[in-house]
């Protein structure tokens, strides 16, 4: 099981890594808003595991393993957003705040539940664009990456 903390890094690598292939602990920190020592000390310590790969004084990348974790975070953030401002009426940088609350607390089985809810009400699902936090994926690819990851 992933730590807040750690999907945290993740989706944030993710995100900077979009337009180059490296990113910078100080772009992480900027990100994040922690102090550059902190993200370097916990970037170290999840080079050790199996989800980045950092190198000293480049930058940090995400392993297969690594961008899996970050794109499940985007999809759950993404549905219950959508759930937010979709069935409860949030106004969008509202559910982006609630959501970001939530999103620890839930299951992916709750979560694939609002997902099946959204669709019978024919409700647009969004995972990251919009209102949200911004990117690239399309729906059914973070699908596939979900339904992967739970085999």
């Amino acid at each position: 099981m992933i730590i807040e903390s750690t999907e945290k890094y993740l989706v944030a690598i993710y995100w900077l890594t979009q337009n180059s292939q490296i990113a910078s602990t100080k772009a992480i920190s900027e990100s994040l808003g922690y102090r550059e020592s902190s993200v370097t000390r916990k970037v170290q310590a999840l080079a050790k595991s199996s989800h980045l790969i950092y190198e000293y004084r480049r930058g940090v990348s995400l392993t297969k393993e690594g961008e899996q974790v970050a794109l499940l975070g985007i999809r759950k953030l993404g549905l219950l957003e959508t759930f937010l401002v979709g069935v409860l009426n949030y106004p969008p940088e509202r559910a982006t705040i609630e959501a970001s609350h939530m999103e620890y607390a839930t299951s992916n089985l709750f979560v694939d539940r609002i997902e099946e809810l959204l669709k019978r009400l024919d409700i647009e699902l969004n995972t990251g664009s919009g209102f949200y936090l911004g990117g690239n994926r399309t729906f059914q690819e973070l699908q596939t990456v979900n339904k992967n990851n739970s085999r």
